[in-house]
């Protein structure tokens, strides 16, 4: 048998889809656990439960869908995601998406202080319906004030470099610790900003990009934090990595250190990325081995939908044999 092949093939169902789907998550984890290990008297642990779940692009991008275009989470999906043993969604959020501003021009750095609360209230809603199925919600400016990873939105400053972007930044998380202080840990967590990164032009996605200064990292997401928890003092706080997660966050870098060659050379990145793709291209063969081969298994995308239809039509079919 070809060496890229599974040994075995076993019948699919909700317990052996997650533990599948845990298993392979599980080796990148095991490994890098090992590679850190060896450094002495490094520790790793994570205080965050291991949660299972799904990205909810409900609020993901910075304008309002076009009606016939629009996809709603319902009540269902929630449904059918407690009912598989998920216990996890993320709700990365575009701030223009629940502001008031002039949509024909670009935002100015006084309307992105102007709240739409009817807005913000559908997406409480969205919370509360997740928690009734006893959803855990990561809460995500997936476009922040004066910073996005992502093109197709003009910001009006930078949130790295003004303190007017940093001001709107606390600004927007107090607004949701407020409205969400009697919301459990247990129930809502916050995750500040998406895959932060120092751009040279933060409206150029494919611009120059480099790490955060770890000293200013620190100082937004420390004053965020504690504006946060004026409200809850036991909110959980997520600061994503530095650099789109290739750094540690908050300034702190633990890359190996390459001899000779730069750890950003051309040469790394290949490297990385074919990593990458060997990864991917063995979760697909690892999922279609065990039944699931009518969707595609990509951890960036938002395949809700799909995941519950593939497996509510094959539930379905089973039942009816």
């Amino acid at each position: 048998m070809p060496k890229n092949k599974l040994m075995k093939t076993i019948p699919i169902n909700r317990r052996s889809f997650l533990k599948t789907a845990g298993a392979a998550s599980a080796l990148v984890g095991i490994s890098g656990k090992l590679a850190l290990s060896s450094v002495p008297g490094t520790k790793i642990s994570n205080p965050l439960p291991r949660w299972r779940g799904f990205n909810l692009l409900d609020y993901f991008g910075p304008t309002p869908p076009v009606e016939h275009l629009s996809y709603t989470t319902s009540e269902d999906d929630f449904k059918w995601m407690a009912e598989w043993g998920f216990d996890f969604v993320r709700i990365p959020m575009a701030y223009p998406r629940y502001i008031q501003y002039d949509r024909t021009k670009d935002v100015t750095p006084d309307e992105v202080l102007n709240i739409d609360w009817k807005v913000v209230e559908e997406i409480v809603q969205l919370i509360e319906l997740a928690n009734k199925y006893k959803l855990h919600v990561s809460l995500d400016l997936h476009r922040a004030p004066g910073y996005c990873v992502n093109a197709g939105f003009n910001e009006p400053y930078n949130l790295w470099k003004d303190e007017t972007a940093q001001h709107a930044f606390k600004f927007h998380w107090e607004m949701w610790a407020k409205r969400l202080k009697e919301f459990t840990r247990d129930q809502v967590s916050f995750d500040l900003v998406n895959e932060p990164s120092m751009r040279e032009n933060m409206n150029d996605q494919f611009g120059s990009r480099d790490t955060v200064p770890g000293a200013i990292y620190r100082k937004v997401a420390k004053e965020t934090t504690e504006v946060i928890r004026k409200y809850n003092s036991a909110r959980i706080v997520v600061a994503d990595g530095n650099d789109v997660a290739d750094a540690k966050p908050i300034g702190i870098d633990l890359r190996p250190k390459l001899p000779g060659r730069s750890r950003r050379s051309a040469a790394v990145r290949r490297r990385y990325e074919q990593f990458g793709d060997a990864r991917a291209k063995r979760l697909k063969e690892l999922f279609r081995t065990n039944g699931v081969d009518q969707i595609e298994v990509v951890t960036s995308e938002d395949y809700v939908r799909d995941l519950v239809r593939f497996f509510r039509t094959r539930e379905r079919k089973s039942r009816a044999s």
